[in-house]
């Protein structure tokens, strides 16, 4: 066993020898060799299209911005940072713009690319997506359902059809500590059905859990329920986001939203340390792994995900360590 050891740290001393360090700043260069801060590659699709050896560092320069998604595209890798100042930055926000008045006070804006969007941001803060009713009304915000037929349907005896949710998001309480979203494919007078709306889930099969009588629920994500300043609705088909800002002007504001679902893709990926780098925006998460393992996170900061920070799926082995995560929509 103590030969077998020693050859082991033969090896990993001998790969780390061997190791590259390779540099990345907002001011480099894709055709550039990226092995010095002075030939720094400028790209995160550069890395990603790179092809690396073991134990190989990819290092971002401090106080720089880089938008998009890093792919660890090989075991054995470390990400981290170089230089001096704030951390790096990976983001997948973008800004905008050329607003245009869709009907009284709600202005919408192109957004391509996008079949969902789960974080927009006004001035730096999360915004809430429409909902009817809102959570300044009675109840905070919730309808009550007097029952549930099987795990897709509830009723409403206080509903009536007059506006036909069909189409729109159904968020159900389904017991104390259970909230649910689901697709309305129907809405008849009193009764809505539904089906699981898409989740962050990956890998895991959706689970109907079946709804309690006399719990709430609320309506999201169809434009009708845009009445307060910052809520917001996306149209897929026309390409558009749909902000509500009232009398106010739109173009007195920041507003971003997120068209990178994952910030950092470690797949199945094995033996991959980050460390020293700051994530922002991403419609998902920051940092996803899917039956990966031995991974360390350590020195990193998480804000305005629209799911959750770290997104680990059946990967054994992480470390997380001195990291703070900040307006992380999801915690399950």
């Amino acid at each position: 066993m103590k030969r077998i050891l020693l050859l082991l740290s033969i090896i990993a001393a001998a790969l780390s020898v061997n190791a590259t360090n390779y540099y990345v700043s907002a001011t480099g260069n894709d055709a550039a060799a990226g092995t010095s801060p002075a030939t720094a590659w400028k790209s995160l699709a550069k890395v990603n299209s790179f092809t690396f050896a073991a134990n190989d560092s990819i290092l971002l320069k401090r106080g720089d911005v880089f938008f998009g998604s890093l792919i660890a595209n090989r075991n054995n890798l470390n990400f981290s940072a170089y230089g001096t100042g704030n951390r790096p930055l990976i983001t997948g926000l973008v800004t905008l713009s050329t607003w245009v008045l869709a009907s009284p006070g709600i202005y919408k804006a192109a957004l391509p690319a996008k079949s969902n969007l789960n974080m927009v941001l006004i001035n730096g803060r999360p915004q809430q997506i429409g909902r009817y009713p809102n959570v300044t009304d009675a109840n905070g915000g919730y309808l009550t359902y007097e029952s549930s037929s099987s795990t897709s349907s509830i009723t409403d005896n206080e509903m009536t059809s007059v506006v036909n949710w069909t189409g729109a998001e159904i968020v159900v309480r389904k017991n104390p500590s259970i909230l649910e979203r689901a697709i309305i494919t129907s809405h008849s007078g009193t009764t809505f059905n539904f089906r699981m709306a898409p989740n962050a889930n990956v890998g895991n099969t959706p689970v109907f859990n079946t709804a309690r009588a006399d719990f709430g629920y609320f309506i999201q994500d169809d434009i009708r329920t845009l009445d307060q300043m910052g809520e917001w609705y996306l149209d897929t088909i026309g390409k558009t986001l749909n902000v509500y800002f009232g009398t106010n002007a739109p173009g007195s504001y920041n507003v971003q939203a997120s068209i990178v679902d994952t910030l950092m893709n470690l797949g199945g990926r094995t033996y991959i340390s980050i460390a020293e780098i700051d994530f922002e925006g991403g419609n998902l998460s920051a940092v996803f792994s899917y039956y990966g393992g031995y991974i360390t996170i350590k020195n990193c900061d998480f804000r305005n995900m629209g799911s959750r920070a770290v997104h680990i799926f059946n990967s054994n082995d992480v470390l997380i360590e001195n990291v703070q995560a900040n307006n992380c929509l999801s915690n399950s």
